[in-house]
């Protein structure tokens, strides 16, 4: 009633400025242009993607990004295996992340379960897909280790 008082609305206790913002990012970021891409592909996408990588919509991080390595095994089973163990994964690349398309949807509440949110979206077309890639590296090992390996893997994945 105090709300109405005011000339609000009533059905917004916390306000509407988030619901405002929000449809004013909606009609200038996940609108289609006249290629049927998402508008942020080319207002927020491409350019962040070529100063990072010097390429509009590829994401590439070289080096190692993770390296967890296990020296000296505790339990007495593992040991009959292997005396260490390491995990790698390196040299990241994403190609195709400027072809984000609709229908794009980001925190929209679910009518059926007000607590949680739902997101949609889709990245790739037929002439420009999404790939990624990863090097993935394991070495089991040991001067007494049958299992003694050193594998290093490039995983990748094109949709």
């Amino acid at each position: 009633e105090r709300a109405l008082e005011l000339l609000g609305r009533g059905d917004s206790p916390y306000g509407d400025l988030f619901s405002l913002l929000y449809s004013y990012a909606e009609d200038l970021l996940f609108s289609a242009g006249e290629d049927g891409l998402s508008k942020m592909n080319d207002m927020l996408i491409a350019p962040l993607t070529k100063s990072q990588s010097g390429a509009e919509g590829e994401l590439k991080l070289n080096g190692t990004l993770l390296d967890l390595n296990k020296e000296e095994v505790a339990l007495d089973i593992w040991k009959a295996f292997a005396d260490n163990l390491r995990l790698t994964v390196s040299d990241l690349s994403i190609t195709g992340l400027d072809t984000l398309r609709g229908p794009i949807e980001v925190l929209k509440p679910m009518r059926t379960s007000p607590h949680l949110v739902d997101n949609q979206l889709s990245l790739g077309t037929h002439g420009k897909p999404l790939d990624a890639s990863v090097r993935f590296g394991i070495e089991v090992g040991g001067t007494s280790s049958p299992l003694a390996t050193n594998n290093v893997m490039d995983l990748q994945l094109s949709m």
